[in-house]
């Protein structure tokens, strides 16, 4: 039903003999409405209303004049009230039908009011009311009594029929989904001429003389100028006589129309007219407002959000107009009611005590720091400054900017409107939104989105900023096989860089002293130093290793703990995530082998100490049955301090002598285990180093861990070239801590 489309050309037949009426100039439809009402003495219930179309939809004009009546139009919804021609009346009930395709399918409803459908017009096929309008469509047949309902039904109200031989029908709605009292229904009217062969079927709109609800008007009803007031328990007067002229109306509404229209009689009544007038259209104001008055405020509350930042500038550049008035008229006003202003207060205070206690509370660093900044200004400039200085930089760097995800202070971001973005939007599509901002839960602060000054003024004129991080300069996830610390990860690094950092003089902070030393290593430089570590089976394993420029110097680069195995996995997982500067590298054969020889040894350990375990058992049995057997003949006193010797044990080197050091020299001599053994390497000895800025990926070949993928690096291919100061710049305020 969805697929189905509804065209303005449903009654085709007006279509097909509009020609013939339009031809037949002496013939028109208000002629032959107005011999019928005549000839059927209904003229003076009905009367014809403007000339409703015919252009083959004239059931739905009809109707659309109708909903026009006051009586009519205040009933309807609001949605409905704008409706001025039969074609939008035709769409909204299109998709309303839509909207209700179940109850339109449903079987049981048809069966029961299969009046309105007669077998011999549609068929016995026919099983719900979809496939007689399906049907209808097909065979393009007048406006049918489904149609009517339907009409009826959409609108919820009742619809009365004068035929052209004057039979009237009254239709009520089905209401299936939401039942009504009929008694609070109102009523519409509509003539129906079937056709005599020269004119074609049309409807025509007329309206009931003399009917008090077609005239009725919501909330307190304005009578005549008598000086009262009707309610809507109170009917109207049969007959009401105008003051100035003498004529008789028959309701309030037709009086109160013609003062309006007559300049006479208006003046007659003067000021008593004007102000009732303006009695009705306050009653109308206050009734519209009741019946409206969510919709309303929620209208008024986005208006006031979209709108805050234009209003705060209006009002701020009118009290800086007139700032002199304002003050003079607020001093005059607070002496003229100073009394008023303090009673007031405290009754206010009083009423709102807990509340006020609550706000302090709440509110209680945010007032200190207010109370604070007010107390500064009497101070000197200096203090103030110091003070301001502090307030501004109290939340430190916790701005992420959505592009650039740079971490910023407060001053160097601002906020990003939901007025901004949907302009944005509108301008650039939301595809260049999605690929320039990340609007994520972790990217807000405090509930709140920020952008740096130079994303937002590059976003504002629909360009990608440079540092955006769609621009080649995101960061991939390191796995955990890849946390290494830094000596192991310069284990592994196809660069070597060499600095030295000293503290500087004045600020005492950390900075690059001299040049800085580049050293290219190969894979198989790499391989060697893998192949010289210790085999160690456990990931924790830990054996102390000095880093040098060469091995004959005796300083040290850097030297630490290091765990060989997570140097070899980091290596492998390099290796996984197709590194492109590490794919020629190999772990050596050897190593591997040497790993397994180990685990197998281990294991064959393993298998005979749980074998002497078992035998120790059984003689431990043995030993016990003996010292029960002892003890039962043995007195409680020499139980209780007599100790067996054979009961315990201890471990004893089985050579002690040879674990003794005799030193006879006036020096100390230190000594090394074989398991802490210390492994001197330099793998960048004989080599022979680059410039560091004209080597390309020098960072991310020196911290491979901290690009697991090999690249977005200084020198990556990105869509828009940033300089090294913009590259530097984002990733050293980047929220990523790496």
């Amino acid at each position: 039903m969805a697929e189905e489309t509804y065209h303005s050309s449903h009654c085709s037949t007006c279509h097909k003999n509009l020609g013939h009426a339009l031809e037949n100039t002496n013939l028109n439809y208000s002629d032959k409405f107005q011999f019928a009402l005549q000839t059927n003495s209904l003229s003076d219930m009905f009367k014809l209303d403007t000339t409703t179309p015919a252009d083959g939809l004239c059931w739905y004009h009809a109707i659309v004049q109708q909903m026009q009546q006051q009586h009519v139009r205040d009933y309807l919804p609001v949605s409905l009230r704008g409706l001025t021609c039969g074609l939008q009346l035709k769409t909204c009930l299109n998709e309303w039908i839509n909207q209700n395709i179940i109850f339109l399918e449903n079987q049981e409803s048809f069966k029961e009011l299969g009046n309105y459908v007669a077998e011999e017009e549609y068929g016995t096929d026919v099983s719900s009311y979809l496939d007689v309008i399906h049907r209808q469509k097909r065979k393009y047949e007048w406006v049918s009594s489904l149609h009517t309902q339907l009409t009826c039904s959409f609108l919820r109200v009742k619809i009365v029929i004068v035929s052209a031989h004057m039979k009237i029908t009254e239709i009520w709605p089905m209401f299936p989904l939401t039942p009504v009292n009929e008694n609070d229904l109102p009523s519409i009217h509509v003539a129906f001429f079937g056709g005599d062969g020269k004119l074609p079927p049309h409807y025509q709109s007329v309206i009931r003389k003399y009917d008090a609800s077609a005239f009725s008007m919501t909330g307190s009803t304005a009578s005549a100028i008598t000086g009262s007031t009707l309610t809507e328990d109170q009917p109207s007067s049969p007959k009401i006589k105008c003051e100035s002229c003498k004529r008789v109306f028959p309701t309030n509404r037709s009086l109160n129309i013609h003062i309006g229209r007559s300049s006479v009689c208006r003046d007659s009544y003067g000021e008593k007219y004007a102000m009732e007038k303006a009695n009705r259209k306050r009653q109308r104001n206050k009734d519209h407002y009741e019946k409206n008055k969510d919709k309303i405020r929620r209208k008024q509350a986005n208006y006031r959000q979209d709108m805050a930042e234009e209003t705060s500038i209006k009002q701020k550049a009118h009290r800086k107009e007139h700032a002199e008035d304002i003050k003079s008229k607020e001093a005059v006003y607070r002496k003229e009611n100073k009394a008023k202003i303090n009673e007031t207060k405290a009754k206010y205070r009083q009423v709102q005590a807990t509340n006020i206690e609550a706000y302090r509370e709440k509110n209680r660093l945010k007032l200190r720091d207010n109370q604070a900044l007010y107390n500064s200004m009497k101070k000197d400039s200096q203090q103030k400054r110091a003070l301001c200085f502090k307030q501004d930089t109290r939340d430190g760097l916790s701005f992420v900017c959505c592009c650039c995800q740079r971490l910023l202070g407060k001053n160097s971001v601002i906020e990003v409107k939901k007025k901004e973005l949907k302009k944005w939007e509108k301008q650039f599509g939301s595809q260049f939104l999605h690929k320039t901002m990340s609007m994520t839960k972790e990217m807000a602060y405090q509930g709140k989105h920020y952008l740096c000054c130079n994303c937002k003024r590059n976003l504002a004129s629909g360009t990608m900023p440079a540092i955006c991080v769609a621009n080649g300069l995101k960061l991939d996830p390191v796995p955990s096989e890849l946390m290494l610390t830094d000596l192991e990860n310069q284990l592994i690094a196809p660069r070597l860089l060499f600095m030295k950092i000293k503290q500087l003089p004045k600020s005492r902070m950390a900075g690059i002293v001299d040049r800085v030393i580049d050293v290219p290593l190969e894979s198989k430089d790499i391989e060697e130093t893998i192949a010289k570590m210790p085999r160690m089976i456990s990931k924790s394993a830990t054996t102390f290793v000095k880093l040098k420029r060469m091995k004959s110097m005796k300083n040290t680069h850097m030297e630490a703990y290091i765990r060989p195995r997570a140097v070899v996995d980091a290596l492998e997982k390099l290796k996984e995530l197709q590194n492109p500067f590490f794919t020629s590298v190999e772990v050596p054969s050897t190593y591997i082998t040497d790993l397994e020889q180990e685990l197998i040894e281990i294991v064959e350990d393993n298998t005979n100490s749980n074998n002497d375990s078992e035998n120790s058992e059984c003689e431990m049995e043995h030993d016990a049955g003996s010292h029960q057997i002892a003890s039962e003949t043995t007195l409680d006193p020499v139980k209780r301090h007599q100790v067996i010797i054979a009961d315990h044990t201890g471990l004893v080197p089985e050579d002690p002598a040879g674990m003794v050091v005799v030193n006879n020299s006036n020096t100390s001599v230190r000594t090394v285990s074989e398991n802490n053994a210390v492994f001197e390497i330099a793998p960048g000895e004989g080599k022979i180093p680059t410039n560091w800025l004209k080597d390309e990926n020098f960072d991310v070949m020196a911290f491979p861990c901290l690009f697991p993928s090999g690249q977005f690096g200084l020198f990556h291919q990105r869509e828009k070239k940033i300089s090294s100061q913009q590259y530097f710049n984002q990733r050293i305020l980047n929220r990523d801590p790496r």
